[in-house]
């Protein structure tokens, strides 16, 4: 195998102008791929497609659109499994969008047959107030992290009643005249109201990805 040269193997067409894409990490299901759109038009219904590999045919074959996200969509994301009987996909639009997609019927395999998916939306939220940019997963699909135009990165989790909310806003760095960049954090409870006890911390701007993980062990 020679990593240097890579050669086609498969060509999916979508019909329309495409940005972000991301695999179903599940290695017990059916390889599954979701494509968002960057298409400024506004087409409903068609902002995120999804697409499943039939081993009868060796080809990609759309599953179907997923309704209830509108586009421009700017990053999509699966959620790792570690074991759940459906897949958690978030989508950075206008808003942050968490979709659950639930099989009611198996596909993909020798038969051909594509897998149906029951499309729920447990959440999607403007707390940015202004285009989501990047959306990303910690390494169990328990917390998802968004961020925007507003320059904050915030953090999402569910309860036990599977209903999501922001727990966390990190405001980007800002300069200061008497040392380095300062970044501050806050966690939030479930109806966004700012606890009492807040945390803040001289944070370098090549650091932030560390204050990510220190809530990732929240988890």
């Amino acid at each position: 195998m020679n990593l240097s040269q890579w050669s086609l193997i498969h060509q999916i067409v979508c019909k329309q102008g495409t940005g972000c894409l991301s695999w179903n990490p599940s290695s017990v299901s059916t390889p599954l791929l979701a494509v968002g759109s960057n298409d400024v038009r506004d087409i409903a219904g068609t902002a995120v497609q999804l697409f499943e590999f039939s081993e009868a045919s060796k080809k990609w074959i759309k599953v179907q659109n997923l309704p209830g996200v509108d586009g421009p969509v700017r990053d999509i994301a699966f959620a790792p499994n570690p074991g759940r009987s459906y897949h958690l996909l978030a989508v950075a639009a206008k808003e942050v969008y968490i979709v659950q997609l639930i099989p009611t019927s198996n596909g993909g395999g020798e038969t051909g047959g594509q897998t149906k998916f029951d499309v729920r939306h447990p959440g999607h939220f403007d707390d940015h107030n202004s285009q989501v940019w990047r959306v990303a997963w910690n390494a169990t699909g328990t917390v998802l992290a968004s961020s925007g135009d507003d320059g904050h990165v915030r953090l999402w989790k569910a309860n036990y009643m599977q209903a999501w909310s922001c727990f966390a806003d990190i405001p980007g760095a800002t300069k200061s005249k008497s040392g380095p960049s300062q970044s501050s954090f806050q966690l939030q409870d479930p109806s966004h109201q700012p606890k009492q006890q807040s945390f803040s911390s001289s944070i370098q701007l090549d650091q932030t990805s560390k204050a990510l993980r220190e809530f990732n062990s929240l988890a």
